[in-house]
């Protein structure tokens, strides 16, 4: 990508592109910044044009000038060639915030669905499976095992735990086990079966 088209000026520090609002900043380039070159001695790119910092190697941001090339902002070996970064102005993307009342609302309900997914990966439920972390209630399960929830309620220690493996059954507190997938239950179950496959095949 060479030089920007439809970059908007909107005043000496805030430009516009693709809808999105960018202001100028004083401090170093990064990554999706908005590069303005200030100076025509900068080789293969044109002065006052717009070019989109895409391109970050080893901490040295860059860019593809209107040859092609690319071209990191500094001296460094990752790139072949340099521009001087006091040659460009930095523009910085501006995150708009929601005005109208059903902008706001939409927000708040996309943040509520997103918390409900997050507060879906730890909240353990009937038929969920966990690995144990420490020893069960009655020590009838313990740390590594991996079990599946039967029973929940609002108690103390209110997780019934069937082992998957052997005929074990305890009560569990929150902090006795992990909630994990069904992929990683299987994946921890064939890792178990290997490793008592590998133990009988030493001491036979």
């Amino acid at each position: 990508m060479a030089k920007l088209d439809g970059v908007k000026t909107l005043s000496d520090r805030e430009i516009e592109y693709g809808g999105v609002r960018y202001v100028q900043t004083e401090g170093p380039a990064r990554l999706d910044d908005i590069l303005r070159c200030d100076d025509s001695a900068v080789g293969d790119a044109e002065e006052g044009a717009f070019y989109l910092a895409n391109i970050s190697r080893y901490g040295i941001v860059g860019f593809v000038d209107d040859v092609n090339d690319e071209r990191g902002l500094g001296l460094g070996t990752c790139f072949l060639f340099v521009a001087n970064p006091s040659k460009f102005s930095v523009f910085c993307r501006v995150e708009s915030a929601p005005h109208s009342p059903a902008e706001i609302r939409a927000l708040i309900e996309q943040k509520r669905e997103e918390l409900a997914e997050l507060e879906a990966l730890f909240v353990i439920g009937v038929d969920d499976y966990v690995r144990v972390v420490s020893r069960t209630y009655n020590e009838e399960l313990s740390a590594g095992d991996i079990a599946q929830v039967t029973v929940v309620d609002d108690s103390y220690v209110p997780y019934r735990l069937r082992a998957v493996f052997g005929n074990k059954d305890d009560w569990a507190r929150a902090s006795d086990v992990v909630k994990i997938t069904p992929a990683e239950a299987k994946a921890a179950l064939i890792a178990q079966v290997e490793d008592a496959f590998a133990e009988a095949q030493q001491s036979a």
